[in-house]
């Protein structure tokens, strides 16, 4: 038992071996068995890539939700015929090394007994984070991934005392940053808190940092930049008409026509809101 309690290995190889147990239990139950409209759609991607039709960037028509899963189904259709099941498990390899980082993210913080504990309550967790782990809906289970890895490496940046270590290591953290930005951006909060601190504090060879920082998310954001070149800008459009809370039929409308029915929606949510805060004052 004490072996256990400080075993970095052991606990690596329990987590993966309850990992695969939930997993596989959940693509055997019914609701992994039965998928929806938003993973049928990245499920028909797969096969067109898998019949090599088309080679999509992003799920169709949406201009968010990056395609790699759909490129890891197309392959597992290609020797297994397609499913729900065949489609997540393409999900499988996040799935599997998200509560692993973030058993090391745990380790920083905790003693090793107190690290499996928490890596083991994202294995057990609500049913909604075991479905966002292994529904293929383009970007949804990755950012689980994509957030350990953001955190673990600006850890490591900030420990490490090797500049060409930390060269390499802050490449790979904007090259990661930016790539799983491309996938979805609920990325996003996880960069501002944890990568740009890292890199901005950093005091020797500041200028060398950033630029390494920047050749990185260069290279992970271009599938993001040639999507927006040929789609006139539709992620942005896109995210911005989420962001401000304007519906999906108006990716389409004319930028200039857009901003104006965003501002004139803020402005009217804005006079309400003042209505009723002078109702409450009086």
């Amino acid at each position: 038992m004490m072996l256990l309690r400080h075993n970095t290995r052991a606990h690596v190889l329990l987590i993966v071996i309850i990992t695969l147990i939930t997993r596989i239990f959940y693509l055997c139950s019914p609701s992994g068995l039965i998928g929806d409209a938003d993973e049928a759609v990245f499920g028909m991607m797969a096969q067109g890539i898998e019949a090599l039709k088309e080679f999509p960037i992003y799920c169709w028509e949406a201009h968010y939700a990056g395609a790699p899963v759909s490129y890891v189904a197309a392959l597992i259709f290609h020797f297994f015929g397609p499913g729900f099941v065949q489609l997540r498990l393409a999900m499988l390899p996040a799935a599997l090394f998200t509560p692993i980082l973030f058993y090391f993210i745990y380790r920083k913080m905790f003693e090793p007994a107190e690290a499996l504990v928490g890596a083991l309550f994202l294995i057990f967790c609500p049913f909604l984070v075991l479905h966002h782990t292994m529904a293929a809906y383009g970007g949804y289970g990755e950012t689980y991934l994509g957030t350990s890895l953001i955190i673990l490496l600006s850890w490591k940046i900030r420990e490490d005392n090797v500049q060409t270590h930390v060269s390499h290591l802050v490449f790979l953290l904007g090259f990661v940053c930016s790539f799983f930005f491309y996938l979805l951006f609920l990325v996003l909060p996880a960069i501002i808190a944890f990568a740009l601190p890292s890199i901005l504090r950093s005091e020797k060879h500041r200028n060398k940092t950033i630029l390494s920082f920047s050749l990185g998310s260069m290279i992970g954001v271009l599938p993001l930049i040639v999507y927006n070149i040929i789609n006139s800008g539709g992620t942005l459009l896109r995210s911005a008409g989420r962001s401000l809370s304007v519906g999906r039929e108006a990716i389409n409308t004319p930028t200039m026509e857009l901003i104006g029915q965003i501002l004139s929606s803020k402005i009217a949510y804005l006079k309400t809101w003042l209505m009723r805060i002078g109702d409450l004052v009086y």
